[in-house]
């Protein structure tokens, strides 16, 4: 289960709509209880808190506190601007796992990137706190030709900080922001990568671009991504709570791209997520997908897996 918590974000990412949101939607208490009460079930095995920055909500960590209580795993997705001032408090209460996002291998890359100066630093603070504890730190990359000539750099400081996980994803943008120079950055990456084993590279990260010559010079000529084949399985395994649409959706994705629909979505919570994903399973996305959401759609037994992999 994945949960929009707040709608507020103190980054100003250049790819993202909840840039620099002050006064907008947090979820209620209300809102929060009546949906730990449909996990518990349905039986999920996570819950996983994203925004906007869900560490700009007053009440996360008692959120997180009250999904340990049912048997839940915990995790959350952070700019990590914050994280230095949060980490005792999020280990106290038993998250699970830690994903921030993280666009380039210094200040001057990612906090340009993110627009958001002191980011970066806070970052490198945060990870280095939470590697003292015992829990999963994953790293989301957002990678466009804006920073993959600064790709294999990043790696290497993955490397070094000791983060267990890295998860890349090329940017979801209108224009093609691609360059000339993209593919050989792209193909240096590959072959850095192809055989390492120091981090858990998630879902299709280690090819981000594709699977094939031709999705690869799709996705630099054309801002192509990757797609999922067939019926997709994610929708089967994926929930995305909308709080100020009081909606679940079948996928992470989705819940970005609900005028893609051709159905209204009001009414009972439950019936209109299976309306969703009945939809979906026979229409795929038009957006194409996360290179760790096609993998899940290849390898749906991962979720099944006790190890976080998704």
């Amino acid at each position: 289960m994945y949960v929009r918590v707040s709608e507020n974000c103190n980054s100003h990412c250049f790819m993202c709509h909840f840039a620099g949101t002050s006064n907008a939607l947090n979820i209620s208490d209300e809102q929060y209880d009546k949906l730990l009460n449909h996990m518990k079930k349905k039986n999920y095995k996570m819950i996983r808190f994203t925004g906007g920055e869900p560490l700009l909500h007053k009440n996360i960590i008692e959120f997180i506190k009250k999904a340990k209580e049912i048997g839940v795993k915990a995790s959350i997705i952070t700019n990590g601007y914050l994280l230095p001032l949060y980490v005792d408090k999020l280990l106290k209460v038993g998250l699970d796992e830690c994903i921030i996002s993280l666009d380039g291998s210094c200040s001057e890359v990612h906090d340009s990137l993110r627009n958001f100066p002191g980011c970066f630093d806070n970052i490198i603070k945060g990870i280095k706190l939470l590697k003292e504890k015992d829990i999963i730190i994953r790293v989301n990359t957002v990678v466009s030709g804006k920073n993959i000539s600064d790709i294999c750099n990043i790696y290497d400081l993955l490397i070094n900080l000791g983060v267990d996980q890295w998860s890349i994803i090329p940017v979801k943008y209108k224009e093609n922001l691609w360059n000339e120079d993209s593919i050989n950055y792209y193909r240096e990456f590959v072959d850095k990568v192809k055989d390492s084993n120091d981090i858990k590279f998630l879902g299709y990260s280690k090819n981000f671009a594709g699977l094939s010559d031709e999705e690869i010079k799709d996705t630099f000529d054309n801002n192509s991504r990757l797609s999922i084949k067939d019926n997709c399985k994610v929708v089967d395994n994926v929930r995305f709570y909308i709080p100020d649409k009081d909606v679940l959706v079948p996928c992470n994705c989705v819940s970005h791209r609900l005028k893609e629909l051709p159905f209204s979505i009001t009414g009972d919570m439950e019936e209109v997520c299976e309306k969703i994903r009945l939809w979906l399973k026979e229409n795929n996305c038009s957006c194409k997908c996360e290179p760790l959401n096609v993998y899940i759609n290849d390898h749906p037994e991962i979720m099944d897996e006790d190890e976080i992999l998704y």
